[in-house]
């Protein structure tokens, strides 16, 4: 019996020199990020989304520029390294197609008004209609060649498509998903997107049911049932039994990930094997995870970073590759460029045709987007109006305030300060807007929940969002004075977060935004707040809790009702004084304010004057309000008085903004870490006192 022997192929390593692929593809791969990160690097600037640069970078990589040069053609446009570059952009378009299905909301179509959904429908027809009008136009008007008369039925139904994930990532880049243009356009966008994708469904059965003879067309429809039945009926409960078994708050099992990326490439390939598109099925797939969930946030975490860095510019640098703009046939493009100005996108063409395609998608997206954000910028809307103040409200009216809250762990601090808050008389109530702000993680819209009072809900079933709320409504039963107006929840990128809170503030006449402070160093949040202090329409408060690390942990209380006020001058310690005098209305309140003087400062105001006075009435009357002005030699002298305050009180209130030129403030800013909390507020947070207490910063 005669042994089978084992032969292997065995090749030698080739190198780079040697023309092997992989050295190629290195190099490419190399010099398309290099190129990318350049052009974003730069563009950025200008408002341009990644699409830009990344059809910028193929273009300049391309033969119309550096690769058609002696130098680097055969460097770029190495066939083996190319090759290999085809099947990362095929990878890069099945993560793509399954990551937008991951951010698709489909429950804003479900939401939809009425007109909501006749505009979107609309936004799909119409171009098709009039692109169709256009095309017969056109080929009876000019004398075009076989192959580009062809392309133009082709470009009659991609230009009437639409594409949800490019135009929320367009928004996203201009901080727009939370305004009114972007609740507006994003559902449009989700129904026009859906529309384009059932007529090229039905487009692609009604060529399979003309074309294919009856047995394989039976197989092939069978083939495209299959497979629904199973994303739908198999996969989609398998992704929610993914989510109910991963607690809020916890990450998913990297097991579970490795599951969905895995399915994610078998339905792929199950797809194209039957005649589908490989996208689809990865679409499909991304469509059934729960929006917002865990499973959305891990594939988020996992994929995006290297999708929207390697895969996805890999996809459009291919794409600007192809282009040679210097051989296009201009009788051509004036015939594509009257079909593409109704709308535009790109693919299934020609090469005349894709080129004209291309750089017509790159101008418009040039132009449109930072015409865009010059166009509409939401806070525009609050120039004309008036703000509103402490120091200008009525003592009998409403005291509206916004508490914005990012987590659990600042309600309590929130709540001690709002039970420091006096209602002043029986009629006037203090009113408080409870806004939950929610990093946006796990899909492209943002979103403005407004919660009703759930009063037998379980405390093990409520979400992060229930028990802050809960808790909220919970002081307003309990406290005299206070009622809950509306509690709202925002998911939002965190720079967009000062659009809801601005957008809140100003619906409902707030006279005071609440805002909590972390102490780290790089904190996200701290960029929300640097945008409120530019846009809020009325007075706002930054608010933190100075914990001694080395104790217990505790919840800073003003149990002791100890406050105490800086006051130096200025409209922010003018309105800090103010809410200072209101609190000092409570008659546990033991209010100490100290003025800081200097004598070589003689620019005091008649507006400081005349608040001081105020005080005076209010200490001749009372018996729990001390006032005491210290003079100050320099900010050496300033810091140490400060200090002295940090373990004898429970809560501080001071202004932001002073002037930088004082005597006692000078060479404060020389070491001020947090900007957004002023030179005072910033003493109290980089503090190293062993004390617990709550400071507020004050802005007018």
């Amino acid at each position: 019996m005669q042994e089978e022997k084992l032969e292997f192929n065995c090749q030698p390593i080739r190198g780079l020199f040697e023309h092997g692929s992989f050295p190629y593809l290195t190099v490419q791969i190399a010099f398309c990020i290099l190129f990318y990160g350049t052009f974003n690097a730069f563009l950025s600037r200008f408002d341009q989304i990644k699409y830009v640069s990344s059809v910028l970078a193929g273009f300049v990589l391309g033969p119309g520029l550096l690769g058609g040069t002696s130098m680097f053609q055969e460097l770029l446009s190495n066939s083996g390294g190319m090759a290999l570059m085809e099947h990362i952009k095929g990878i890069g378009l099945v993560f793509f197609a399954f990551f937008v299905g991951v951010k698709t909301d489909m429950d804003m179509v479900t939401k939809a008004s009425r007109s909501t959904i006749v505009i979107g429908f609309c936004a799909f027809v119409v171009p098709l209609l009039s692109n169709e009008t256009v095309l017969i136009v056109l080929r009876k008007t000019f004398k075009l060649d076989q192959k580009m008369s062809d392309s133009l039925a082709i470009v009659l139904l991609i230009v009437s498509f639409s594409s949800f994930y490019d135009i929320a990532c367009a928004i996203a880049n201009l901080n727009l998903l939370n305004s009114e243009i972007g609740r507006l356009g994003l559902p449009i966008s989700i129904i026009t997107g859906l529309s384009s994708w059932s007529y090229g469904f039905a487009n692609s059965l009604y060529t399979e049911a003309t074309s294919l003879k009856p047995k394989k067309l039976l197989l092939a429809w069978m083939g495209k049932a299959l497979t629904m039945i199973v994303i739908l009926f198999v996969l989609r409960p398998v992704m929610w039994w993914m989510n109910r078994n991963t607690p809020e708050g916890k990450t998913l099992k990297e097991g579970y990930v490795s599951w969905i990326l895995v399915s994610v490439l078998v339905t792929s390939f199950c797809a194209q094997a039957i005649g589908i598109d490989s996208m689809l099925g990865p679409l499909l797939i991304g469509l059934t995870v729960p929006v917002g969930s865990p499973i959305a946030a891990a594939v988020q975490k996992k994929l995006e970073c290297f999708l929207s860095f390697f895969l996805l510019p890999t996809v459009y640098i291919i794409g600007g590759y192809r282009i040679i703009a210097f051989n296009i046939i201009w009788k051509n493009f004036v015939a594509m460029e009257i079909m593409i100005l109704l709308a535009y996108s790109a693919r299934l063409i020609g090469l005349q045709t894709y080129v004209v395609m291309v750089f017509t998608n790159l101008l418009f997206t040039m132009v449109v987007t930072p015409t865009v954000k010059y166009l509409y910028e939401p806070s525009r809307k609050y120039a004309g109006y008036k703000r509103q103040t402490i120091l200008n409200s009525s003592g009998n009216s409403e005291l509206r305030i916004l508490a914005c809250v990012y987590n659990q762990e600042n309600v309590p601090s929130i709540l001690n300060f709002l039970e420091a808050t006096n209602p002043v008389t029986t009629n006037s109530f203090v009113c408080i807007y409870v806004l939950h702000l929610v990093e946006l993680v796990g899909r492209a819209t943002s979103l403005l929940i407004k919660h009703k009072e759930q009063k037998n809900t379980q405390a093990c079933n409520r979400n992060s969002s229930d028990k802050i709320i809960y808790a909220f409504h919970q002081f307003g039963q309990y406290n005299q004075g206070f009622t809950i107006g509306q509690c709202y929840t925002a998911i939002s990128p965190v720079s967009c977060m000062d659009n809801d809170i601005s957008q809140i503030a100003l619906d409902k006449r707030t006279t005071l935004v609440i805002i909590p402070f972390g102490e780290l160093v790089e904190h996200p949040y701290h960029a929300v707040t640097r945008s409120v202090i530019r846009k809020a329409p009325c007075s706002m408060g930054i608010l933190f809790d100075h914990k001694n690390n080395s104790s217990a942990v505790i919840d800073v209380s003003i149990c002791c009702h100890n406050v105490a006020m800086v006051f130096i001058g200025g409209p922010d310690d003018r309105e800090a004084l103010a809410y200072s005098i209101r609190m000092a209305d409570k008659s546990n309140i033991n209010l100490s304010v100290f003025q800081f003087t200097h004598i070589k400062m003689n620019r005091k105001t008649k507006k400081d004057d005349e608040l001081i006075s105020h005080l005076w009435g209010k200490i001749m009357n009372t018996d729990n309000i001390m006032y005491k002005e210290e003079e100050v030699t320099d900010c050496g002298d300033t810091a140490s008085r400060i200090k002295c305050l940090e373990d004898s009180y429970d809560f501080i209130i001071v202004g932001r903004r002073h002037d930088s030129n004082s005597p006692i403030l000078i060479g404060l800013d020389e070491w001020c870490v947090f900007k957004e909390l002023g030179l005072i507020g910033d003493l109290f947070a980089s503090s190293n006192s062993q004390g617990n207490f709550s400071v507020l910063v004050m802005q007018h």
